[in-house]
């Protein structure tokens, strides 16, 4: 590239791209919409498992469950015996998993609508954007009422006087499915590049 700002076949040099606060706010949305639902997916703290007397005594998220009582402090993946449990527990699983499927491809397009020049002409991409993140929210939502409203199917210890309570992890999913359908209809109001 020449001192001048040209380069060497004499093109002109871009300025930089600017963003406006629209963009950056829906880039902001679904970030932290896919940041939580990574941790969501992975937490272990979707239902806890409490009595009075002792507090929690266990915790189960979509992949284990963990049991914290009488000095047995361990975690074991699901084996279900029931099939009616074992199939609406696989659909949470896979709902909330494409919904964040969905949720990253739809953060991938808006990016690559907004900071790939050849791409910026092209409304397909942030049309696709938005239904994803509206698929997103419907998936993720939906996951977490099914595991709302079976919860005490997943206690992770059986007591007596026990009582199951939906936690933080299970917080984080639906906080993000709350952003999921913000994303979408910030991107859907953004301006075009």
């Amino acid at each position: 590239m020449a001192r001048n700002g040209k380069y060497a076949e004499g093109r002109e040099r871009r300025p930089p791209r600017e963003f406006s606060v629209v963009v950056i706010v829906a880039f902001a949305i679904m970030g932290l919409a896919t940041l939580f639902q990574i941790i969501a997916l992975i937490s272990d703290s979707w239902v806890n498992t409490v009595t009075d007397a002792d507090g929690t005594v266990g915790s189960a998220g979509l992949w284990r469950t963990c049991a914290d009582y009488a000095g047995i402090d361990s975690c074991r993946g699901f084996v279900w015996s029931d099939n009616q449990v074992s199939h609406w527990f696989r659909t949470v699983q896979t709902l909330e998993v494409i919904g964040f499927l969905f949720g990253a491809v739809a953060l991938f397009l808006f990016a690559l609508y907004h900071m790939v020049e050849m791409c910026m002409d092209n409304r397909v991409l942030k049309l696709s954007a938005i239904g994803l993140l509206m698929l997103a929210f419907l998936l993720v939502f939906c996951g977490t009422i099914v595991v709302a409203s079976l919860k005490d199917v997943q206690k992770a210890i059986e007591l007596p006087k026990t009582e199951a309570v939906v936690s933080w992890g299970f917080g984080l999913s639906l906080t993000a499915s709350i952003l999921y359908l913000a994303g979408g209809v910030v991107v859907a109001i953004s301006p075009q590049p």
